[in-house]
């Protein structure tokens, strides 16, 4: 997540196809899923959100990126707000993004809006001496289908009577339940004599049906095959026993979760990453896009099913201290 051009996207489970090339616009198709005996009609899923957020890279040249040690591990504190008012056009690109997507069928979540909301909590966390993110926080609350990172630069041409300016820029897509880039686009010496906002609309204008072509393909693997996500089970600092001490009619914690996820995970679909005897870690575990109530499926919805397994099996207490939208995380803290 601090990678310069990071576009986070969490999707809904929606495919889109191209109508004809005239209008650009997206039409939604069917789509058989993986293991199941049920046709998957994506007209009856939710569509994928949009934000668009300014890159790490833009916030960096801006002053807006500050860097801090979390135990151990570089964590990055971003000031959007703060972005606005030091770049005065940037309000002004990003709409002109908001509107192409919308024009093509994508509902959007306005940043300004959405940090809006968030603000008094962000307030209190700062007087209590909580460092929270707005990114993460953005992320967790809002939960947009896809988040659009966005760079760019102006340049002026100092040999130029008129100071004509160049614009490049990049924009990239990441799915947000496991951080992979799904589209991108990128150019470089643009003329911009009109401004960043006028030169950023033509550019998504050129390059609309390239990105959602690139998007058709993931949305689709996500309704045939599930939203990928991660997990990790450890045991709080102070616990007696550990995940490979026998129990519960000679079953490990380890093993029960090991067969739990070829029965629950979407097809079987996961990888073991890492096992001790006081954590494990699982990545590239499918999940269905959609619960039984037909709402968005989670990380945390996800541990919150495990969690009443494992009580279930063993009378253990956990916490589900899931914090993101793709990465689980349970910590057994008792009997």
């Amino acid at each position: 997540m601090k990678k310069s051009f990071i576009v986070l996207l969490v999707f809904s489970p929606f495919i889109f196809s191209m109508c004809n090339s005239g209008n650009g616009r997206l039409k939604t198709i069917d789509s058989e899923q993986r293991n199941e005996n049920e046709k998957v009609n994506v007209n009856e899923q939710q569509k994928p959100t949009l934000m668009v957020l300014p890159s790490d890279a833009l916030l960096q040249r801006l002053g807006c990126l500050k860097s801090f040690d979390n135990q151990g591990i570089t964590s990055y504190q971003r000031d959007y707000q703060k972005a606005f008012i030091k770049d005065s056009e940037l309000k002004f690109v990003i709409s002109e993004i908001q509107s192409q997507f919308i024009r093509v069928g994508f509902p959007l979540e306005d940043l300004e809006q959405s940090l809006k909301s968030i603000s008094n909590e962000l307030a209190s966390d700062n007087v209590s001496n909580v460092l929270k993110d707005p990114k993460t926080l953005l992320i967790s609350t809002v939960r947009p289908d896809i988040v659009l990172e966005l760079d760019y630069i102006s340049v002026a041409d100092g040999r130029s009577r008129n100071l004509k300016t160049t614009l490049t820029y990049g924009l990239k897509a990441v799915d947000s339940y496991n951080n992979k880039t799904i589209a991108s686009i990128q150019n470089t010496g643009i003329s911009n004599p009109d401004g960043t906002a006028k030169a950023m609309k033509n550019e998504i204008e050129k390059n609309i049906g390239a990105l959602t072509g690139q998007l058709n393909d993931a949305f689709a693997d996500i309704v045939k095959n599930g939203r990928e996500i991660s997990l990790r089970v450890s045991v709080a600092e102070g616990i007696s026993f550990k995940l490979t001490d026998a129990s519960a009619k000679d079953n490990t914690i380890d093993g029960f979760i090991y067969e739990w996820l070829k029965n629950n995970s979407f097809g079987g679909s996961y990888k073991r990453d890492r096992a001790t005897d006081l954590e494990l870690r699982y990545k590239n575990i499918r999940i269905k896009t959609l619960d039984k109530n037909g709402r968005p499926n989670t990380a945390y919805d996800f541990s919150n099913i495990l969690i009443n397994a494992l009580k279930s099996k063993f009378g253990i207490k956990c916490k589900n201290d899931t914090q993101s939208l793709s990465d689980a995380f349970i910590i057994i803290t008792g009997r």
